[in-house]
């Protein structure tokens, strides 16, 4: 994966991140077909090695593939077939409540729109830093990323964890956790976000007067408050 230049289209979906060695932590998968007689701790590592290597190898085709979907215009201008192979038709991307594109995205055909909600919020999304641990069939993916929104213009550089499975050499699933989800609404304005998510898409839920009143007025507005000096 590649930093994108400012020749690549304003689609965010740009990767560019080293892979460390995975941790070895526990056995991912055993060989079905092995006997109790035939098994050593060898045949296991070596599932193991197999496993975390073919992951490593998918991620690696699922960011290009990524990388030239953007690169060819993104939704409605681009190929999603080399993106879709690496996805399994069961795949669900879930999105954590607080951000205006919450809720769960599922089949490749439901990640293609949850892409095409991304760029219509974004004008960029630089990732600054990415670090990729893989574990057999599981990999945390904790990214550093730099988002331009695009009806305001505003930046927000935050971190994301990225949680994902993969099942039969395709991701089966995938949950993000956002450092500060409030500052994605924040960022993007209530009204774009609006315009893009719909109007479920602003919650309110404890009402910003409230939080004003018991957190300080700062706290509104997701840029500082009674954690103001804890890193984002």
């Amino acid at each position: 994966m590649t930093q994108p230049d400012a020749s690549t289209p304003s689609y965010p979906y740009e990767h560019g991140a080293s892979t460390p060695p995975h941790a070895y932590g526990h056995v991912a998968s055993t060989r079905p077909h092995a006997s109790v007689a035939n098994t050593s701790p060898h045949a296991y590592e070596d599932d193991y090695e197999n496993d975390s290597t073919r992951t490593r190898a998918l991620l690696e085709r699922f960011y290009e593939a990524e990388r030239a979907y953007v690169a060819a215009g993104g939704p409605g201008r681009a190929d999603f077939s080399a993106l879709a192979a690496c996805l399994a038709p069961d795949v669900v991307l879930h999105q954590s409540p607080g951000l205006p594109y919450a809720g769960e995205w599922r089949g490749p055909a439901g990640l293609e729109r949850f892409m095409a909600v991304m760029g219509g919020l974004w004008q960029s999304m630089e990732f600054l830093e990415q670090r990729q641990s893989v574990d057999g069939e599981e990999v945390v993916v904790t990214s550093r990323v730099r988002f331009t929104a695009r009806a305001t213009g505003r930046v927000l550089t935050t971190t994301i964890v990225q949680l994902m499975s993969v099942r039969g050499g395709r991701i089966r699933e995938v949950r993000p956790f956002y450092w500060d989800p409030a500052a994605v609404t924040e960022t993007c304005g209530p009204e774009a976000v609006r315009d893009v998510c719909g109007p479920e898409a602003i919650s309110d839920v404890c009402g910003r007067t409230a939080v004003r009143d018991v957190c300080g007025r700062t706290a509104v507005s997701g840029t500082s408050g009674p954690a103001a000096d804890h890193p984002a």
